[in-house]
């Protein structure tokens, strides 16, 4: 590849970050549109409840890419640093989203009760990554070193194996509980962050980009599988919990996985750098974009579902929702950077003069 060669091996990362974030606003659309609330009937809402497993992947390729990219982090007093910037901009996005409540949805002006929500991670309603990602922040040194204390390639394949089949296959005890019967023991299903991330420093040490094709037929394989059992389990109801298609689901794993290689393909394909700049951002931002995304929700799909009075009508709109809530969240994602940006420069210029 020609260009700027720190870029180009980055860009791959950041266009999996992009897509994931998109793929967040994305899923969103279910949620704000009635989608979960419409029974699932007919090929239309059929049509979407595949498209909505798909989209399922958002989350687990962030949690995939931290274990791509964070393998070569050790413990030292130092590693907690990196957790500043992710709460300052965690504090930040909720003061925002506090704002917003108070001035356009009439919420509490109450700073305690702001305080409150920033606690217990309310205030930005899609915080609840936050509370999940700082656990997984504060054991990455430890899940490393364990890794690195491991024998060789099958113990490594071992420990994957080992933390799929506690965390995500027993999720597919949803089938075997028809029959009155648990097919896998479940106690540890709460534990697939583990399971994203050790595959991800997996997928670090081989490259598997030769088979995007291959992997490319199993996350659409998995993803009509996971979203015709959800409409069958759905029986003609609304769409409700699924775990086989929720986050640590095990069609939701591998569309996860597939897409994370099919994506890592198509992003070193790229050549335009003026392409690949603006979705590098994209990537750069994916967290404040997350966090921010609420905000431009609550002023979208109240107009929405106001001009489409049907659920199923609404959704096929994200291909007009989705990039103007992306536009409206950078925006605010470049506001919360300057003030970030300024209050770090202000404290550093404050300790120098102490």
């Amino acid at each position: 590849m020609k260009g700027n060669p720190v870029v180009n091996r980055n860009f791959p990362p950041d266009f999996v970050r992009a897509a994931a974030v998109v793929s967040v606003l994305a899923v969103h659309v279910f949620l704000n549109t009635g989608f979960y609330e419409t029974p699932c009937v007919g090929t239309a809402m059929t049509l979407l409840a595949l498209v909505r497993t798909q989209l399922m992947v958002c989350v687990p390729l962030f949690l995939l890419l931290t274990g791509y990219l964070q393998g070569r982090k050790t413990w030292s007093p130092s590693y907690y640093k990196g957790l500043g910037k992710i709460l300052g901009t965690y504090l930040l996005a909720s003061v925002f989203c506090c704002l917003f409540r108070a001035v356009w949805l009439d919420g509490p002006w109450n700073p305690i009760e702001w305080l409150r929500g920033i606690l217990n991670f309310s205030a930005a309603p899609y915080a609840w990554y936050i509370e999940m990602y700082i656990g997984l922040f504060l054991l990455v040194p430890f899940l490393n070193a364990a890794w690195n204390g491991l024998p060789g390639e099958k113990a490594k394949l071992a420990l994957v194996g080992t933390m799929v089949f506690l965390s995500v296959a027993p999720t597919v005890n949803v089938v075997s509980q028809y029959f009155g019967w648990q097919a896998v023991p479940s106690f540890w299903e709460s534990c697939y962050p583990l399971a994203y991330y050790y595959t991800g420093r997996l997928l670090a040490e081989k490259d598997l980009t030769g088979w995007w094709k291959v992997f490319l037929g199993l996350d659409l394989l998995s993803a009509l599988t996971g979203g015709l059992l959800h409409v069958y389990q759905a029986g003609g109801e609304p769409l409700g919990y699924l775990p086989l298609t929720y986050w640590g689901g095990i069609f939701t794993y591998l569309c996860a996985v597939s897409s994370f290689v099919v994506l890592l393909r198509v992003g070193g394909s790229f050549r335009s750098a003026a392409v690949k700049g603006g979705i590098s951002r994209v990537g750069q931002l994916s967290l404040p974009i997350f966090l921010l995304s609420w905000i431009p929700d609550q002023l979208v799909y109240p107009l929405l579902c106001q001009w489409v009075p049907e659920a199923a009508h609404r959704v096929p709109w994200m291909v007009v929702t989705v990039p103007t809530i992306l536009a409206l969240s950078l925006l605010l994602s470049f506001l919360l950077m300057a003030i970030q940006s300024g209050i770090a420069r202000f404290a550093s210029r404050l300790l120098r003069n102490v």
